[in-house]
């Protein structure tokens, strides 16, 4: 296996001149973090280097501190906050490009929330067949923007699942990768074109290419339609009145859509997230650029989709009475297990989460009783793992000192070492600083 090291090709990087976004009509627009890997790999550097002296405006160091954002929160360039709204600011500063926005969703930050939690996908999600193809077309492998999204898990193209993992060491990738390589794992070097594709379940193959179709179409209008949250409310308005003569209640068990989120958009202009927005632009099956803009619609509820086989609203979700309880009596009896079952099948609360279908902070806000209890057994249990990993240690030690002295050999770090019965870190300490020891043999 060759291993790439990537150093810029002098004191200073050079401007970025003559660079413009990558785009089809087919996929839209390439994403921010996908441009920035471009001009990384132009620049002979690391997108990280090449991001930090960015946002920095220092192009003399050879290291520029990453202040600005977190390497494993990289995709918040092309989300719609602050970091996106620097990012695009220092691009233009930096080059010829007039308008890098459309390279991210700062064109929905006046319509969903401004925090964007579980926007977009953590870590970058791809096509293989896509990669192969701009491979074999002799051109850098690119992702575009729509891919970006937590609602759009397929590719309009292949109608294919996107891909999340490495095929090979099971971890995610980063939107801002280590090396300028979108095709290849960041981690173990891997071809990420010629990853096997799934289309997934037949049943909800037309949800998923019409949430991605919405957030396609929501870019590719970005610049002939203003959308906004007042816009929204005034539509959800609409909506209501031709379907149900203005009541809310009904109107909410018609498309399942939650009574309470549904007043608080439609009287107090609350901004939806986006995985809300989009989920009731399906359910009205109405596109996202017409359920926040200007113009008025007539909606048809014989078009409605009544039911959504994608539960969206994971993070939101509100149990009912009976399906708490449940919850409550599960977690009362994870709590009463012994300790060993923390310490050994650490993926209990995992499994109760999964059983439930809610995240950790569902979880919280309906126990929030119970979820100090479990960080406290968690504690408990990292504690006693503690006292077992140094018990182990010293069984170990024990047994190689005894073995050493019957061969009349001294207990060395070498020979403690050559006696196979230890580990290398029971007799060589963990270097803490410049003053930490270098051998332990107690």
């Amino acid at each position: 296996m060759t291993t790439a090291q990537l150093y810029p090709l002098g004191t200073a990087l050079k401007r970025f001149a003559g660079h413009t976004p990558r785009r089809s009509d087919a996929a839209g627009v390439e994403s921010l973090t996908s441009f920035i890997c471009r001009l990384a790999l132009d620049h002979y550097c690391a997108p990280h280097r090449l991001y930090g002296a960015l946002i920095a405006n220092d192009w003399t160091k050879r290291k520029v501190d990453f202040k600005k954002i977190r390497s494993a929160e990289s995709q918040l360039i092309n989300s719609l906050g602050e970091a996106a709204r620097s990012s695009v600011e220092a691009l233009q500063r930096e080059s010829d490009i007039t308008d890098a926005s459309e390279m991210t969703f700062l064109s929905i930050a006046g319509l969903c929330d401004q925090k964007a939690k579980h926007f977009l996908h953590k870590g970058r999600h791809w096509c293989a067949q896509c990669y192969m193809e701009s491979r074999n077309a002799g051109e850098p492998t690119w992702d575009p923007l729509y891919w970006a999204p937590t609602t759009t898990t397929i590719c309009l193209i292949h109608r294919t699942l996107l891909q999340q993992f490495c095929p090979h060491c099971k971890l995610i990738q980063r939107h801002l990768p280590k090396f300028p390589f979108l095709d290849f794992c960041e981690y173990c070097g891997c071809d990420l074109a010629s990853g096997s594709s799934t289309s997934g379940d037949a049943d909800q193959l037309d949800q998923r290419m019409w949430l991605a179709n919405g957030a396609l179409d929501l870019i590719k209008n970005r610049q002939d339609t203003i959308l906004s949250r007042e816009n929204f409310s005034l539509r959800l308005n609409e909506a209501t009145l031709i379907c149900s003569n203005g009541v809310f209640e009904e109107f909410a068990r018609m498309t399942g859509i939650n009574t309470c989120s549904l007043r608080n958009w439609q009287l107090k202009h609350a901004a939806p997230t986006w995985s809300n927005f989009i989920d009731i632009a399906y359910r009205l099956n109405t596109p996202p650029t017409q359920l926040a803009g200007p113009s008025t619609l007539i909606f048809d509820p014989a078009v409605f989709n009544y039911r959504s086989s994608l539960r969206l609203d994971k993070q939101h979700r509100h149990l009912p009475k009976e399906r708490i309880e449940e919850l409550r009596r599960a977690t009362v009896e994870l709590l009463k297990a012994p300790i060993d079952v923390w310490v050994f099948r650490n993926g209990k609360l995992s499994s109760i989460q999964k059983q439930f279908d809610i995240s950790y902070w569902t979880f919280k806000r309906h126990l929030g009783d119970l979820a100090g209890q479990i960080s406290a057994k968690r504690l408990e249990a990292s504690e006693y793992r503690k006292k077992l990993t140094v018990a182990g240690r010293r069984k170990r030690l024990r047994a190689a000192r005894d073995k050493l002295a019957g061969m009349e050999l001294e207990p060395s770090v070498r020979n403690m070492k050559k006696s196979g019965l230890v580990k290398v870190s029971d007799v060589i300490s963990v270097r803490r600083g410049k003053g930490s020891s270098g051998a332990e043999t107690s």
